[in-house]
């Protein structure tokens, strides 16, 4: 999708409001993938014009799966009432047809250390999407992070990815050491910019 104020233009004098796109690509689409019937040229005044109102290109894969899924609120609401937000359903390959709870991440203890582990759909693998493990000693306070690559890894530093592992899904697993800590608490972070 394209939001508003999309492309960007500076100039340094504009004596007219028109401006030539010759040829144009936009977000990796080439110019005959969108319509520029709806747009509009915005003129911030300050050196600035705003392309807005563009519509076409190829959707990102949350709003694809959004379509059918979430169809209404974003990635941070819960479109079919399971208590797990469409953005971490989109994640771990949930739909709003079946209660996708037991899709959510696992921890346990394995020796000295702490394991977290889920399973992510690898058609939510984009630029638009980023996965983050984080750990604390409380419920209130995550001071380690983890980025979740996208590619397989093992130890990245602590992340280990699998890929195809079930078909088309990635497991990833966080471990962690539980010294010096009594006990640990785990969380997936998505952030999805539909």
């Amino acid at each position: 999708g394209v939001s508003d104020q999309f492309a960007v233009f500076t100039y340094d004098t504009l004596d007219s409001k028109t401006l030539s796109l010759g040829s144009v690509v936009i977000d990796g689409s080439a110019a005959p993938d969108w319509d520029f019937s709806g747009a509009n040229l915005v003129d911030d005044g300050a050196g600035t014009i705003y392309l807005t109102g563009l519509s076409g290109g190829a959707a990102s894969p949350y709003a694809t799966w959004a379509s059918t899924n979430a169809p209404t609120g974003g990635p941070d609401d819960d479109f079919d009432g399971d208590s797990v937000a469409n953005g971490l359903e989109f994640v771990l390959g949930g739909s709003a047809l079946t209660n996708d709870q037991h899709k959510l991440p696992t921890g346990a203890i394995s020796g000295a250390d702490m394991t977290f582990t889920f399973e992510r759909d690898q058609t939510s693998i984009d630029a638009g999407t980023t996965l983050t493990i984080e750990v604390g000693t409380d419920l209130s306070n995550w001071p380690s992070s983890y980025a979740v690559p996208d590619t397989a890894a093992a130890n990245n530093p602590g992340v280990t990815v699998v890929k195809g592992s079930p078909a088309g899904f990635d497991t990833v697993t966080l471990t962690v050491p539980r010294a010096p800590d009594d006990k640990k608490f785990g969380r997936l972070e998505a952030v999805i910019t539909p």
